[in-house]
């Protein structure tokens, strides 16, 4: 009993975890966002908070020889999860974007107005030249 289980800076990530985790829970009963938008959000949360979690197994050593000494295909199950923490703020990011794309934008004036037609004339794609419809 004398010796503890986590160390402060694993108490650090504990608090990590428990936080990530329940605010993905509970972004997913929030009604007033998007349903898109809370899914990847919350998908964001989720495995950030798994990548915590297989920060704390990694680096625990009493937590790991306690408990996980038989499951070594932990690490390979919990580090993919906690890569999808990159694509997930992506697409929510992206979505956020596109639903305010279509918002009004004041004409810019003065020489940037300029550079910026220009560079909006040089890009091969149509997509870029609708972003600066506006200028």
């Amino acid at each position: 009993m004398d010796v503890p289980i986590f160390s402060v800076n694993d108490t650090v990530l504990v608090v990590a975890v428990l936080e990530c985790l329940l605010l993905g829970a509970l972004l997913l009963f929030i009604t007033q966002i998007p349903l898109a938008q809370r899914l990847f959000l919350s998908l964001f949360l989720l495995s950030l908070g798994v990548d915590f979690l297989d920060t704390l197994i990694y680096w625990a050593e009493p937590l790991k020889a306690r408990w996980l000494s038989d499951h070594l295909y932990t690490f390979y199950v919990l580090k993919p999860l906690g890569l999808m923490a990159a694509p997930a703020l992506y697409l929510y990011v992206n979505i956020r974007v596109l639903r305010t794309r279509n918002c009004s934008m004041p004409p810019i004036r003065g020489p940037k107005a300029s550079l910026l037609r220009r560079l909006a004339e040089s890009c091969p794609s149509s997509f870029h030249r609708r972003r600066f419809i506006w200028i």
